[in-house]
C-alpha cells in the first residue's frame, strides 16, 4: 500500500473493519513510514476524545420515536414468529448505535475544528495584524508582511510577505505560494509541507521551502525549492524521491547542491540577527604573570547569516577589558592570541555566523604587567569590528568572568 491508500484506510483499521491481509499491509506500512504513523497517532488521539463524552440517556420521547420508526421500517428477513421480539430489539440496537456514532463523531469533529493549530507570535511592522491571532485546521492564511507562527508542541514557521499557507493539521501544512522557513522540534512525530506536487517530510530540523512560481501567463510553473539549514528532510514528487541533509538545497526533482545564502536573504531582510559572545570555558586560577586561557564563541539564534571580519583580522577586532584587584581598568585586543576551533567561511574570506554556524576561538592571553599581582581579576570581551551583515544586527558582549592570580 502507498501512503494515500493507507491514509484512506486508517479509520477502517481503527474500527477493525479490514481483512487480515489489509490490516497487515497497513500495519507494515506504518512501521516504515513515519508520516503515516504520525497521522495514525493523531487519529488515535482524536478518537480518544470519545472517552471524554459523558453518557447521555435519551428522553422517553426520543426512544418512543425511535421505536415507532423501527416498527414502520420493514425488515426483509424471513424469521420465525418467536424471534420477532429479538429481531425488533436488534433493529433498535442498530439504530441506537448509529445515533450514538453520529453524535460522537459530530462531537469529535466539532472539538477538533475548534482547537487552534497555529498562533501568530510575531508580525513585522506595517500591518494591522497582531500577535495572538489563531488558525484552525482547514484555514488558509496569506501573510500581509513577515510573520512568525507558533504551532504548539511542533515548532515555528516563518512566512515571507505574500506567502499563502493552508493548515491541514498541526503536522501538515500546504504552501500555495511564497517562502516558508520552519524550525521543528525533534519528537519523532514528523512534519510535512505540501507544495505543488512535492511533499517535504522532516523530523526535527530547520529547513525552508519556496513554492513553485508562475513562469508566464500560461500558468506554467517553475519547480519549487527545498533548502536545509540543519537536520535532514525527504522530498517526494512526481520526479522521484531524494533526501537533503544539513546545508544542502535542491530544486524539486533536481540534484542536491550546497546551500547558498540567497535562499535565506528574505529572512535577513526582516530580522535583525543578534550575535551573542560567550565564554564557554576559562581558567579559574593562574600563576602570577602566566597566560590566561579561555574559549570564546560567537552564536546566533537566527537562520539569517551575519558576516564578521576575515578570520585573519578578527582577533584584532575583539576587545578585552581587564579590571585588576585594585579596580583599575585597561583594554587590550586578542591579536596574535587566538586559535580558531571552528569558523565557517563566508564570501571574500569573511567569517559566517548563523543558527547552525558558531564561531569558536581558543584564546591564550599574556598581558605584560597586566596579570602580575595576586588577587581576583575581572575580564570581559566585546567585538569592535566592522560587521558586514546581510541585515542590521548587533553583537552582545560576553558576561564578565573572573580569574584568580596566585604567587
Amino acid at each position: 500500500m502507498n501512503c494515500e491508500h493507507v491514509r484512506d484506510n486508517l479509520v477502517a483499521r481503527q474500527a477493525d473493519e479490514l481483512t487480515a491481509d489489509e490490516a497487515a499491509a497497513v500495519d507494515n506500512h506504518l512501521k516504515s513510514c513515519s508520516a503515516c504513523s504520525s497521522e495514525a497517532a493523531d487519529l488515535t488521539s482524536t478518537l480518544s476524545l470519545l472517552d471524554e463524552i459523558p453518557e447521555v440517556t435519551p428522553s422517553h420521547k426520543v426512544w418512543h420515536n425511535l421505536s415507532t420508526e423501527v416498527d414502520r421500517t420493514p425488515l426483509h428477513v424471513s424469521t420465525p414468529a418467536r424471534t420477532h421480539a429479538f429481531t425488533r430489539l436488534l433493529r433498535i440496537a442498530a439504530a441506537a448505535s448509529l445515533l450514538t456514532a453520529a453524535i460522537s463523531f459530530g462531537f469529535v469533529a466539532y472539538v477538533t475544528r475548534g482547537v487552534p493549530v497555529a498562533t501568530i507570535s510575531h508580525v513585522a511592522p506595517g500591518t494591522d495584524l497582531n500577535p495572538g491571532k489563531t488558525f484552525r485546521a482547514g484555514e488558509a492564511f496569506t501573510a500581509p508582511t513577515f510573520v512568525v507562527l507558533t504551532i504548539p508542541d511542533v515548532g515555528t514557521l516563518k512566512l515571507d510577505k505574500g506567502t499563502t499557507v493552508r493548515f491541514d493539521s498541526r503536522r501538515r501544512v500546504t504552501l500555495d505560494s511564497g517562502n516558508l522557513f520552519a524550525q521543528i522540534i525533534p519528537s519523532g512525530k514528523g512534519f510535512e509541507v505540501k507544495s505543488g506536487d512535492a511533499t517535504v517530510t522532516v523530523h526535527g530540523t530547520r529547513f525552508g521551502v519556496r513554492a513553485p512560481a508562475l513562469r508566464s501567463a500560461t500558468d506554467m510553473r517553475e519547480a519549487g525549492t527545498v533548502y536545509v539549514l540543519e537536520g535532514n528532510v525527504s522530498v517526494e514528487s512526481k520526479s522521484g524521491s531524494q533526501t537533503l541533509t544539513a546545508r544542502q538545497m535542491a530544486t524539486v526533482g533536481g540534484p542536491a547542491k550546497s546551500l547558498d545564502d540567497e535562499s535565506l536573504r528574505w529572512i535577513a531582510h526582516y530580522e535583525s540577527p543578534t550575535i551573542v559572545m560567550n565564554i564557554d570555558s576559562h581558567d579559574k586560577t593562574i600563576t602570577r604573570g602566566g597566560p590566561a586561557n579561555f574559549r570564546l564563541s560567537f552564536r546566533s539564534t537566527s537562520p539569517a547569516p551575519v558576516l564578521l571580519e576575515n578570520l585573519r583580522d578578527l582577533p584584532g577586532r575583539i576587545v578585552l577589558k581587564v579590571t585588576d584587584p585594585a579596580g583599575k581598568e585597561y583594554l587590550a585586543n586578542l591579536d596574535g592570541c587566538v586559535s580558531p576551533v571552528h569558523a565557517r567561511p563566508g564570501p571574500n574570506g569573511t567569517v559566517r555566523v548563523d543558527v547552525s554556524s558558531d564561531v569558536v576561538l581558543d584564546c591564550r592571553v599574556t598581558l605584560q604587567g597586566g596579570l602580575d599581582q595576586p588577587g581576583t581579576y575581572t575580564l570581559s570581551l566585546s567585538y569592535g569590528g566592522s560587521r558586514t551583515p546581510e541585515s542590521s544586527g548587533s553583537v552582545i558582549p560576553t558576561d564578565s568572568f573572573t580569574i584568580e592570580v596566585r604567587n
